[in-house]
């Protein structure tokens, strides 16, 4: 029996964009999976079809081969001589189970798609581990500490949608996990290349997650945060943990700002250090105590800012006695 065109299986046209054919193949998998049709001899085959359409067309390169050759695309695959390194679309249902609930037998299926994302991080295989994280939130421990750090720091701005689609479920269903085995690595990565993504990364966990700040602080090395402060980029890294913890991120990059600013004496630093004065008050003495004074009667600006912070933290004090005494 000849094989049915991927697209009329899905129920698409030959235009149809990545989001349309896996709607339609979620749709398509709910209505005719077996577990829905149980006395229906014939709907694990046609189940087997419409997962064997959307593995072919969700992968990019196939869809390519396949729009071009048709399924004479794959005819190398059926005969048993792969040619994409090992895997076979119907690696993916060998272990089909019409009796459990999910459609395949674990632990089996589970682990081979979680090897086979190793390798490839495919869309499809990607989908499939959320699909599992999603069904039983369990699995998730097995995914974070099971698949490669490198593949669980992709991410759908960077361009890889399918890996995003599993962290989006790995999120969900267990963010601690998740951010206790990738914000490490994310820290050391910038603190070592000092990407802008990884910074974007970063910033966008720390405004999610503000109890991490002090662990990315510590993590980043302090020539990093001052060399990023210069970049319009990262910078916001820098904003972000100035405000989720600002007495950690001050004390960690004041010293440094302070020695390079008497060593070099550049406006560069002044400028860092008026502006951290009139954000951050309470470093104000530090700086005062720290800068030589020869070069704070030299930037006026840089002296009247830590002047006037130095005489709010004063102002803010006496406020406070005066209400504790007023109180009393």
């Amino acid at each position: 029996m000849a094989k049915r065109d991927y697209y009329d299986v899905l129920g698409v046209g030959k235009s149809a964009t990545e989001s349309e054919m896996k709607t339609a193949f979620r749709k398509a998998a709910m209505a005719c999976h077996p577990d829905r049709h149980p006395n229906d001899p014939g709907a694990e085959a046609r189940f087997r079809e419409l997962n064997e359409a959307y593995q072919t067309l969700s992968d990019a390169q196939n869809r390519a081969a396949y729009d071009r050759f048709g399924h004479s695309a794959s005819d190398s695959t059926a005969r048993g001589k792969n040619t994409d390194g090992g895997f076979r679309p119907e690696d993916l249902y060998k272990n089909y189970n019409p009796k459990d609930p999910f459609g395949w037998s674990p632990p089996t299926s589970f682990e081979s798609t979680l090897e086979r994302f190793n390798q490839h991080a495919s869309m499809a295989d990607a989908d499939m581990l959320a699909t599992f994280v999603r069904q039983k939130p369990e699995l998730a421990i097995q995914i974070i500490e099971g698949v490669d750090k490198h593949r669980l720091m992709s991410t759908k701005n960077g361009g890889d949608i399918g890996v995003g689609i599993l962290i989006d479920a790995l999120c969900e269903v267990n963010p601690e996990a998740y951010l206790a085995r990738v914000v490490p690595e994310y820290t050391k990565r910038f603190s070592d290349y000092g990407t802008p993504s990884d910074a974007r990364m970063l910033r966008r966990v720390v405004v999610q997650n503000p109890e991490l700040a002090a662990q990315i602080i510590e993590g980043v090395s302090v020539f990093r945060f001052i060399d990023q402060l210069a970049h319009a980029n990262t910078k916001k890294l820098g904003e972000a943990l100035a405000t989720a913890n600002p007495d950690a991120y001050f004390a960690r990059i004041l010293p440094d700002i302070i020695k390079d600013f008497n060593k070099y004496c550049e406006a560069f630093y002044a400028n860092m250090l008026t502006s951290i004065a009139q954000q951050h008050p309470a470093s104000a003495d530090t700086i005062k105590r720290g800068v030589t004074p020869s070069l704070l009667e030299r930037t006026p600006t840089l002296s009247e800012a830590v002047d006037a912070a130095i005489r709010a933290q004063a102002t803010g004090r006496t406020a406070v006695m005066e209400k504790a005494v007023l109180g009393a």
